[in-house]
């Protein structure tokens, strides 16, 4: 059952607190913890976590029935890893799966992950062609529409498929 929950700015700190409790057949409990985020710099964030458990109907003695433990850590922005030639091809190719998902770089994937990882790699470098290539089964019509939608939303109008070794052109005007 959610309890208490809070969310608020400390001399610019963001600071997520909720408390919770409940009852069981033998015991009542109450759960606290807080998350503190800090921003040390342009590239740098500190993350803290606390978290409290206590079971108000047994002794605090009983360390079984009382807990607490805490987390942090620094998150640091860092330039990435430059890519090989082979991943920045303006050409894309997938592979359609059973599963109804795709494949993209050995990454199996829904269709709104599609989309988002092509959007995503649009904005690295150009691409100018999407092929669906046959994999482990034919695209689907499902699977095809789901492809010319992530295929539409980096601004192409033409993309390919492959069926029985040959590559079919599906072609949108507006």
């Amino acid at each position: 059952m959610p309890g208490l929950f809070r969310v608020s700015v400390d001399r610019g700190n963001a600071v997520v607190q909720g408390t919770n409790s409940g009852k069981s057949d033998e015991d009542v409990w109450v759960e606290t913890w807080i998350l503190g985020i800090t921003s040390q710099s342009e590239n740098t964030l500190r993350v803290a976590y606390s978290r409290v458990v206590n079971n108000v109907t047994s002794p605090s003695s009983d360390e079984d029935k009382t807990f607490a433990y805490g987390l942090s850590g620094t998150f640091t922005r860092r330039t990435a890893e430059i890519l090989a030639a082979d991943e920045i091809s303006p050409i894309v190719e997938i592979t359609a799966e059973e599963s109804g998902n795709f494949n993209w770089r050995g990454k199996s994937m829904s269709a709104e992950g599609l989309k988002a990882a092509l959007i995503a790699e649009s904005k690295l470098h150009p691409i100018t062609e999407v092929r669906l290539l046959e994999g482990d089964a034919y695209p689907d019509v499902k699977q095809l529409i789901a492809y010319g939608g992530a295929v539409r939303a980096i601004g192409l109008k033409k993309s390919f498929f492959e069926r029985d070794g040959e590559f079919k052109t599906i072609e949108w005007v507006d």
